[in-house]
């Protein structure tokens, strides 16, 4: 019967852990009534409870597997990272808390959590943790100008190239920026209808899904994570597409109210499947390339 493990190596993570919940519980707090209500931030809270269980799991890992005790005492370098990183991350919340810029207070959350793993486990700890703290970068609360600056091509894109494609079929549609007038009804592309919330949340559940599968190869990791750009934004141009040709054909309510979010549901259902598809592609590919005989003679050469 083996001994219980010691939880001596995991004591260091509780005074951060409680210290950066003194921080940040208040900013969640009012990001939940503010920010986090608007659908371009509406994916944060579900992206923060994968970085809780990342956090969580892994150290359970590192921790099982002994890790903490085969590592080295810390270096000049990683005292040096933490100390700098833990500066400017605690600048950073104090402008953001004082000045009330949502942009600085939830970017401080990075450089805080890595001089903290710094401090406790130096750099090996952070490569360990690195999926976690990568994804606090979809918790950062964009300015509106930045957003704006960024949906505006994408509203009107789509706003174009909807209406082209449904007046291709006949149907009397037409746009006049990214206002669409649909027979006797106008509808307006909003932020919601650019693809950004798409994007945003399509991307988080694809990292997740590259990290959990583990595919190995960075081309085939990298190419999947890319061409979930295109996939978002081409999603819900056929969902603004489907969602005209619906009021069109039944009303406004049907399409602005009542099939509007099920629209949404549907594409982003299709998006994912698209990513399994050129995920199972890439890994077919993989496996009849290095499967052949060609290939397989190449492998045992010296």
């Amino acid at each position: 019967m083996t001994s219980p493990r010691p939880l001596t190596p995991l004591f260091p993570f509780l005074p951060i852990a409680l210290g950066f919940l003194a921080l940040y519980i208040p900013v969640y707090a009012e990001l939940s009534q503010t920010a986090w209500t608007r659908s371009e931030n509406g994916h944060a809270p579900f992206v923060l409870a994968i970085i809780l269980a990342g956090f969580i799991i892994r150290l359970q890992r590192l921790w099982q597997n002994d890790w903490f005790a085969d590592q080295a005492e810390l270096r000049l370098k990683d005292y040096l990272i933490g100390i700098l990183a833990l500066t400017f991350g605690f600048g950073l919340y104090g402008l953001g808390r004082l000045g009330e810029v949502e942009l600085f207070t939830t970017s401080a959350q990075l450089p805080i959590l890595t001089g903290c793993l710094a401090l406790i486990g130096g750099t090996a700890l952070i490569r360990q943790l690195w999926f976690p703290l990568a994804m606090i970068a979809y918790l950062i609360i964009w300015p509106g100008w930045l957003l704006d600056f960024l949906t505006g091509p994408l509203k009107l894109w789509i706003s174009q190239s909807a209406t082209d494609l449904l007046s291709a079929f006949g149907l009397p549609v037409a746009h006049s920026g990214v206002v669409i007038a649909a027979g006797p009804y106008q509808l307006f592309i909003a932020d919601a209808c650019a693809g950004l919330n798409s994007l945003f949340a399509m991307t988080a559940i694809g990292a997740v899904y590259l990290y959990i599968v583990k595919r190995q190869g960075f081309t085939h990791n990298a190419f999947l994570f890319l061409a979930l750009i295109p996939i978002a934004i081409a999603a819900n141009f056929l969902r603004v597409t489907l969602l005209i040709w619906i009021t069109l054909q039944f009303g406004y309510d049907a399409g602005q109210v009542f099939l509007h979010d099920a629209a949404g549901l549907m594409m982003f259902a299709i998006a994912l499947g698209v990513l399994f598809a050129l995920d199972s592609l890439g890994q077919w590919r993989h496996r009849t390339k290095f499967s052949s005989p060609g290939n397989a003679q190449k492998l045992v050469l010296p």
